[in-house]
């Protein structure tokens, strides 16, 4: 049974090596590819073949292409949903408000520069009137907001410049709801 799936796999990579397209090449030189990139002309390991690096770059080059992608859609694992600041309440850049809160509510940040991705309002909808708008920040070091999470993890809500303001893990919609439901 074994050496079936073995048989299986091996001509499943038979299959994706026959799609590459690669011009030919002499023995023991790395090929070019059809598109025109030339691949890396180092040492082949052992039991390397020309093709098999072929392959294992587009394999790479596809990776990495998938990774920026993730990372392009901005995830959430950095961000901080800011409660509690009325729209009017910012006179200057919300980006320095943000980080004067940030120092005001972790102190162990004073001494660092506190780097933002970006801050916008978002939340609830502008022609409500009454109704604030979250903040919404992304900080480029993560721990830089475990800092800011844990030092606000006792209280949910604090005071900052007259305001009852609140920091929050940014969750989706999804999550919430299934938080809701446990």
């Amino acid at each position: 049974m074994t050496s079936q799936r073995h048989n299986k796999k091996e001509g499943s990579l038979k299959d994706l090596f026959a799609k590459i397209p690669v011009k030919k090449v002499l023995p023991g030189e790395l090929p070019v590819m059809e598109g025109g990139d030339a691949v890396d002309r180092g040492v082949l390991g052992d039991g390397e073949t020309p093709l098999t690096r072929s392959f294992m770059e587009q394999l790479f080059g596809a990776l990495r292409g998938d990774f920026a992608k993730l990372g392009m859609h901005g995830s959430r694992r950095s961000n901080i949903r800011i409660k509690g600041v009325p729209l009017q309440a910012i006179t200057g850049k919300l980006e320095d408000f943000v980080v004067r809160l940030f120092h005001h509510m972790a102190p162990d940040l004073k001494d660092q520069t506190v780097v933002l991705d970006r801050t916008h309002r978002g939340g609830h909808p502008v022609h409500l009137p009454g109704q604030d708008q979250d903040i919404l920040t992304c900080l480029y070091h993560y721990k830089q907001r475990e800092t800011i999470m844990e030092a606000v993890r006792d209280q949910s809500l604090r005071d900052f410049e007259c305001f009852r303001i609140g920091l929050f893990q940014d969750l989706s919609t999804l999550t919430l709801q299934r938080r809701r439901t446990l």
